[in-house]
């Protein structure tokens, strides 16, 4: 898995995931197990930051932390754990969000005179900073 992500080069690695594997390393009041242990190391050699730090599964007396994201770039994202939308549901919502506040776009834009150049400068920029971070591959697959 590391050389195929190697392979892509990405700018930063998540991995946001429901698993069933437990560590209290993610958070304290949780237990282990053999799986959380396994995946503690394996991220451990991938370089990549565990954010989530709250239970995200509450049914009765039970509270792991198993909604987790991982990242290569824990400065680019903000986590956080919400209450579940419905009271049936012992899922709770994992949330995470890129921090790009500290762009500056006068910086990258330059200053556009008229509405039509900003728009098409902002557009032109957006478009780079999607390719550049959302893997956007094409593949046709057809049965035989």
């Amino acid at each position: 898995m590391l050389s195929r992500l190697s392979a892509e080069d990405p700018y930063a690695v998540v991995i946001a995931v429901d698993f069933n594997c437990r560590s209290s390393k993610w958070w304290q009041g949780d237990t282990d197990n053999e799986e959380g242990k396994g995946f503690e190391l394996f991220s451990i050699g991938l370089g990549l930051h565990q954010l989530i730090a709250a239970p995200t599964h509450i049914m009765g007396d039970s509270k792991p932390c198993i909604g987790v994201i991982f990242t290569d770039q824990p400065n680019f994202l903000q986590s956080s754990v919400h209450p579940s939308l419905q009271d049936q549901c012992h899922h709770q919502i994992v949330y995470g969000e890129l921090c790009i506040q500290s762009f500056n776009w006068f910086e990258h834009m330059g200053h556009p005179t008229s509405p039509n150049q900003q728009v098409e400068i902002l557009t032109e920029t957006l478009l780079n900073i999607c390719s550049y971070f959302i893997i956007n591959k094409i593949i046709t697959v057809r049965l035989r």
